[in-house]
């Protein structure tokens, strides 16, 4: 059920990426896809079917539906918090007096290779693969049935390795590693741009704009731990927790 919620959260990510990236006119780069797609969900969802159970069973029963109200709301409820970081971020990133928005009108449709060099991509990217990393935590839980997720050192080391590539990325000076993943850090729109789009907006007028500065980056950091704190509070205190059990004896099951 775990792994089921896991596979759910995924797609709904990679929905909310797709729809940003087209409303922005972006494409990430092919790197960026192979460790979401390539690396990190058959890592994640694999370690996540290593939790072990409880050593004893206990009186009350676990969902046999795989559409009932524990997973249900657990995987809305991630939706809509990362729903609500996400425009948050973007909301920052409007509000820098650094950044310029990607010219998507200027670009060749064909050309996907050049739709990675913005700030927009950076942005998504740490939103995403942040939530989508933690998510793969607190599915691991454990809770009536399944032991603490400090008995699955699998899961939390991917989730370590995972999670310490993201902020190195986000957080190191711009490098022939950061471009890789074409993290903002890089000025694409500096004085001398290698990006054709850049240069045509140079050109028609537009305005230059340095790389994304540190000062925002550790704001964006800021923003990914709040919303891995919510994601927690959500499925330990609501999912599992406290207003589960309110919920399940105001309202008893009838079977």
């Amino acid at each position: 059920f775990a792994a089921y919620k896991f596979l759910i959260a995924y797609g709904q990510y990679f929905s909310i990426l797709k729809l940003v990236c087209f409303f922005y006119g972006v494409i990430m780069c092919p790197l960026v896809y192979m460790m979401i797609d390539g690396i990190a969900v058959i890592c994640l969802s694999f370690t996540i079917t290593l939790s072990k159970p409880r050593e004893g069973l206990g009186s009350e029963r676990p969902t046999s539906s795989l559409l009932g109200p524990a997973t249900f709301f657990s995987v809305l409820g991630v939706q809509i918090i990362n729903l609500v970081f996400i425009a948050i971020g973007f909301a920052m990133m409007h509000s820098e007096a650094d950044y310029v928005r990607w010219p998507a009108h200027l670009a060749e449709g064909a050309s996907w290779w050049l739709l990675g060099d913005n700030w927009e991509t950076t942005v998504i990217y740490m939103l995403v693969f942040s939530g989508f990393i933690t998510t793969s935590c607190t599915f691991s839980f454990g809770s009536h049935y399944r032991a603490s997720i400090s008995s699955n050192p699998a899961v939390l080391l991917s989730t370590f390795v995972l999670a310490t590539v993201l902020v190195l990325t986000l957080l190191l000076p711009a490098s022939r590693f950061t471009m890789l993943w074409h993290i903002a850090s890089e000025p694409f729109n500096n004085d001398c741009p290698t990006n054709s789009v850049w240069i045509r907006w140079q050109a028609s007028g537009g305005r230059q704009s340095p790389g994304m500065s540190l000062a925002f980056r550790l704001k964006l950091l800021a923003l990914m731990a709040a919303q891995a704190v919510c994601l927690v509070l959500w499925e330990r205190c609501v999912v599992q927790g406290p207003v589960r059990e309110f919920l399940k004896k105001r309202f008893p099951s009838k079977r």
